[in-house]
């Protein structure tokens, strides 16, 4: 391959990453660091700017620092090698001109955290309401406590790949108790509770002085409750701990709408919440797809899906797969459908492409309306019985989603590399 098109290859060798102290976990460990210096060009000179960035790998032997792999990143200021530091001289303030009011413009290393920033607390609240229905219904504090739920829910949880069975053995309620434990309290599991708040408070940490201080104690008061530990009544206190993280998820979202200035910074950390939200509704629905009787889990989905009393309103009966899909692929008037992410991604879109200062390297509003105009359009009655392709379906608007979301990545936070969405 690489002797028939020499040109579509490109080798990097793979180098061992310099080491530094970092403060991890209240102590000093040496990690893996990646330096980023910057220089300006001024047309017919240069002048390397005193300030980098430095990332730092969440662990001491990893080989790619990145912010998606659970790094950080901290400002760096170069210093000079000896002299004299040269007097700056003092310049009059003058009135700040119109377009510095009219243009809201964000950095796009504070545009990536608060991306990612949205992304993580939507992720995070997703994995509660998950767990929380999950072990209030196998643990009986919901009504539903038939077979055919609870074996509908084991499938629902390992299709999240949430959890694994041991192979060869019929799974019971207290392995999956003992793995929602677990994933709310152990700091090793990877895309578990404590995992996800590691990573809101480091892109949190980097953008801190845009957030209100009333909004920043949320965010404190969020990282406090979930310190907890078990206790004697583990499950008790499980369901109680994650009670207390949805609504300060919640408290953390209405500051946010209610409090943030409506300039890119919050469009940036909306349009992280709004991908992930969306990536949410259609990974819980294609775990419902692959299930052999999803019938016994759409209440629990619904609830999941914070969408049970919007259902019950209208329609009256109990929960079906039609009324379930409709409700939460394509009913424009409820905020946890796909189809309402979707029409709020198209307005940011619209707004970043307005911004005079980006040309043409924008998002393109009509490939979103066009995948919005896709999901109104597909026909309810003949993917209600083919399983397979409700599935198809699914996958397909996940790949647009997840592709829209490498783009935002590539257009806008030019200081990293793509990532990949899942």
């Amino acid at each position: 391959m690489i002797q028939a098109a020499p040109r579509e290859f490109v080798a990097q060798e793979r180098m061992k990453l310099s080491q530094a102290p970092s403060w991890i976990d209240e102590h000093l460990t040496a990690r893996s660091v990646v330096v980023r210096a910057y220089v300006a060009n001024g047309g017919t000179s240069f002048a390397v700017l005193p300030g980098g960035l430095t990332r730092v790998s969440k662990q001491p032997d990893e080989l790619i620092v990145s912010m998606q792999r659970g790094g950080g990143s901290k400002d760096t200021w170069v210093l000079a090698n000896g002299g004299a530091s040269r007097a700056e001289t003092a310049q009059a303030m003058s009135e700040p001109r119109m377009a510095d009011f009219i243009s809201p413009g964000v950095p796009s290393r504070a545009a990536d955290h608060l991306f990612w920033l949205g992304r993580y607390t939507e992720r995070l609240e997703q994995l509660l309401r998950v767990l929380r229905c999950v072990l209030g219904r196998i643990t009986g504090e919901s009504s539903g406590e038939g077979s055919n739920e609870s074996k509908g829910l084991v499938e629902l949880v390992v299709n999240l790949a949430l959890f694994t069975p041991l192979s060869g053995s019929e799974p019971e309620g207290g392995d999956l108790s003992q793995r929602i434990l677990d994933l709310l309290y152990h700091s090793d599991e990877t895309g578990g509770v404590r995992d996800l708040l590691k990573r809101v408070r480091s892109s949190a940490s980097a953008v801190r002085d845009r957030f209100s201080g009333d909004t920043w104690r949320i965010l404190g008061r969020l990282e406090h409750d979930a310190r907890s530990r078990p206790g004697r009544l583990p499950l008790a206190h499980a369901t109680g701990l994650m009670h207390n993280l949805v609504l300060d998820l919640a408290a953390f979202n209405g500051m946010e709408m209610e409090n943030m200035t409506r300039g890119h910074g919050w469009r940036f950390l909306d349009l992280g919440r709004r991908l992930e939200r969306a990536l949410s509704v259609l990974k819980l629905l294609q775990g419902v797809a692959r299930i052999g009787l999803p019938l016994a889990v759409l209440e629990p989905v619904l609830e999941i899906a914070d969408s049970v009393m919007t259902y019950r309103r209208r329609f009256f009966t109990a929960p079906h797969l039609a009324g379930v899909l409709d409700l939460l692929l394509r009913d424009e008037s409820n905020p946890r459908s796909l189809i309402f992410q979707i029409n709020v991604l198209h307005q940011h879109a619209i707004a970043l492409a307005a911004d005079s200062k980006s040309g043409n390297n924008h998002l393109d509003p009509v490939r979103i309306q066009s995948l919005a105009a896709a999901i109104q359009a597909f026909n309810l009655k003949d993917i209600i019985t083919d399983a397979s392709q409700l599935l198809a379906l699914l996958n397909s608007w996940a790949s647009a989603l997840a592709e829209l979301s490498d783009e935002v990545t590539t257009r806008y936070f030019s200081h990293s590399i793509p990532r990949a969405s899942s």
